[in-house]
């Protein structure tokens, strides 16, 4: 133990007639300090004071420096155990009462020192990866379209919102020219590095297989035989759709994903219609996660949207949130959301269902990534 990082203060009351004080000559080396406010460096504070009254009271003075107070170890000359819960109750590491020999004070206080700079290289450790994480979330964010990019016959909203630093959520927005445009969101097990490292995985992907003159259901089969074979991969749930301006229509395809909702004028907000299953698909795998089976196939179905109509994008973080009584919204709960600000514009409408959300203040409850596309044609 290196004694210059031990400081030695002495209370006002112990007057050099403590009996305590017969075992500091062991400790010459160790600094001896007259006031609270030079002990900032230390790693050991011995604090020598005649009772507890006295030893709580310059504990609490320690606070003064921050996170520059060092461990504080308390000798008092007299007091039992009541007196010695007092001082630890003020905030002191360890107690002790005289008389007490040197070979244990020694070794109390090079314990008191190694944990001291143990809790130092954490500290430090913890800014580190405090900062490696904000550096991935700021990657993370720059990899999603926000605000969204202007799309000719097309109004798009969206939000995003983590439940960690780093989620596992992820949507783009592909314009891919002659008037169609991709729109894909997916949704990784789980939440922090891991699964963000997997969304980035998937949009490295992404930006190769969406393009024009491939279909809805062959990008959704690249991806995941990409994926599949990969060690430790994470499923992702996903949908992905492109949208035909010319002709007013929107095609689409679901791994595993929510589906999409319909808003319309007049109409009720409803899920897009699912995809039929040919029979002679009968008993194939269909339609699962991104990233479970190799041979996995994926159907395509189709909606013509009329001028207002509105698309709904969204992950499960939205429908899994709880309100007070423990119910879920639900897919039908979004819904009704979505009627009860259909008449705002798309920019309005999203942030009036994410603002109910717990994570953002609301009165829903929810412990998962938050994402939300709304696209209206025009």
């Amino acid at each position: 133990m290196v004694e210059e990082q031990i400081g030695i203060l002495i209370g006002r009351q112990a007057d050099g007639r403590l009996s305590c004080l017969d075992v500091l000559p062991s400790l010459l080396s160790a600094r001896r300090i007259d006031e609270v406010g030079k002990a900032r460096g230390l790693q050991v504070l011995l604090i020598v004071a005649r009772d507890a009254s006295e030893a709580s009271e310059l504990v609490a003075a320690t606070g003064a420096l921050g996170g520059m107070r060092p461990a504080l170890t308390v000798l008092l000359d007299e007091g039992d155990s009541a007196a010695r819960a007092e001082v630890l109750e003020a905030g002191a590491d360890d107690c002790l009462t005289a008389p007490v020999v040197a070979r244990e004070l020694g070794a109390r206080l090079a314990r008191q020192a190694g944990i001291h700079s143990l809790a130092i290289e954490s500290a430090r450790y913890s800014r580190l990866l405090s900062q490696e994480l904000a550096q991935a979330r700021r990657l993370q964010q720059h990899i999603l379209p926000l605000p969204p990019p202007a799309i000719e016959g097309l109004a798009i909203a969206a939000r995003y919102v983590p439940a960690a630093q780093l989620g596992g959520d992820f949507f783009d927005i592909l314009p891919l020219g002659d008037g169609l445009t991709g729109l894909f969101m997916a949704d990784v097990a789980g939440h922090g590095v891991a699964a963000s490292l997997h969304t980035m995985l998937i949009k490295s992907q992404l930006v190769i297989w969406a393009r024009s003159g491939i279909r809805v259901t062959e990008t959704l089969s690249l991806l995941n035989n990409y994926l599949c074979p990969l060690i430790d991969v994470r499923f992702a749930t996903a949908v992905y759709a492109l949208y035909e301006r010319d002709r007013r229509r929107l095609e689409y395809a679901i791994a595993g994903h929510p589906r999409p909702v319909l808003i319309r004028k007049g109409e009720a907000s409803r899920l897009v219609d699912a995809a039929a299953i040919p029979p002679h698909m009968s008993g194939r795998k269909i339609g699962l996660p991104l990233g479970v089976f190799n041979d996995c196939v994926y159907l395509a179905a189709e909606v013509s949207l009329e001028p207002g109509d509105r698309v709904v994008f969204y992950t499960d973080g939205i429908i899994e949130a709880r309100g007070g009584d423990g119910q879920m919204l639900g897919m039908d709960g979004l819904c009704v959301l979505l009627d009860q600000h259909r008449n705002k514009p798309p920019a309005e409408q999203v942030n009036a269902v994410v603002n109910r959300l717990s994570s953002c203040g609301g009165p829903l409850r929810t412990d998962d990534d938050v994402n939300l596309l709304i696209v209206e044609a025009a």
